[in-house]
């Protein structure tokens, strides 16, 4: 096609200059047959002009709609086997779709395909549903948590659905993560209760020396505070005081645990407590664990008191400094 043929100008949308990089890249002058409606189609229309012998779509809703001289024809109805696909959609679970489309489709399969997505996958931003409840979630309070955090953090709401036990948080300070829970538990329609367990006044001064640095640590908060963030959220419960001794009110059975107490003291004491009262199946999952060096204690607490239970658990460490622990249904 060579540069001479088109320029990427600077105003053009990110998805659609990347996406002429690659068709440069590919060498082809074409014939382009641009796969999913929406506004990068639109674009990559009007500047390859000519090169573009058709414009396709798999979903009925966009069926006979014209770009130019071109209309919207179903992706099934494609029979050429020449040129070069060119997915379009930025949406990673669009471009996914039409690939499907491609891969199960004989006339289509074997053709070169040419697609691209605008960020490195996170799921957060680019999984429509998760996407929908973390924005919910940050609208009623802000999390502290990257990315990966919060989507295991909704995985696990999701993975003990079928429980019927009540979910804990042990750790609760601005409500960021409590909120997703919430949100995610609303957007499955699901009842289990969700108890909220903190000081509201920052971390204890411990009385063990080796976490002694973490006295008085996140304090910017007040029971006042996180009350009237989820004054309007039914099934939802909060626990004020030291974890320490506030813990023991829970005797019930528990689907999940998100468990972020960071100090030794705090991480032993709750999941003495909260690993009997687990239900097969359930979860707890620590969202500091391997977090160096300042929850080092905490993974001692948590390994040592796992050391000898390998047979009615699963561990998975997550690349977030987390680990999640399962209790196997063959309790």
């Amino acid at each position: 096609m060579g540069r001479s043929s088109f320029s990427v100008q600077s105003y053009y949308p990110e998805q659609t200059r990347q996406l002429l990089e690659y068709i440069e890249a590919s060498g082809k002058n074409g014939p382009f047959q641009l796969v999913g409606f929406g506004e990068d189609m639109k674009w990559l229309c009007r500047i390859l002009g000519e090169h573009v012998s058709g414009i396709y779509d798999w979903r009925e809703s966009f069926q006979g709609y014209d770009i130019g001289n071109l209309f919207v024809q179903r992706l099934s109805s494609y029979t050429r086997r020449e040129g070069i696909l060119i997915i379009c959609p930025p949406e990673l679970e669009l471009v996914e779709e039409a690939l499907r489309q491609v891969i199960f489709s004989p006339t289509l399969c074997t053709m070169p395909v040419i697609w691209n997505t605008p960020y490195a996958y996170d799921p957060c931003l680019q999984e429509t549903w998760a996407r929908s409840i973390c924005e919910k979630a940050a609208a009623r309070a802000p999390s502290v948590n990257s990315s990966d955090r919060l989507f295991n953090l909704m995985q696990a709401v999701r993975e003990t659905t079928r429980l019927s036990g009540d979910i804990v948080e042990c750790g609760t300070f601005e409500g960021g993560t409590a909120s997703l829970i919430w949100e995610t538990l609303q957007y499955q329609n699901d009842s289990r209760k969700l108890f909220l367990f903190d000081s509201f006044q920052g971390l204890p001064t411990p009385r063990l020396g080796v976490d002694a640095h973490w006295g008085g640590t996140f304090s910017n908060i007040s029971f006042a505070e996180i009350r009237q963030r989820f004054a309007d959220c039914a099934g939802v419960k909060l626990i004020d005081g030291n974890i320490l001794e506030t813990i023991y009110t829970v005797n019930e059975p528990i689907s999940l645990a998100h468990i972020d107490v960071d100090t030794f003291e705090a991480a032993e004491a709750v999941t003495r407590h909260l690993w009997p009262l687990l239900e097969p199946g359930g979860i707890l999952l620590y969202d500091d664990y391997g977090f160096f060096p300042n929850c080092l204690p905490l993974k001692i607490a948590v390994d040592d008191y796992f050391a000898d239970k390998q047979s009615e658990c699963l561990k998975f460490f997550l690349p977030s400094n987390g680990i999640m622990i399962r209790r196997n249904d063959n309790k």
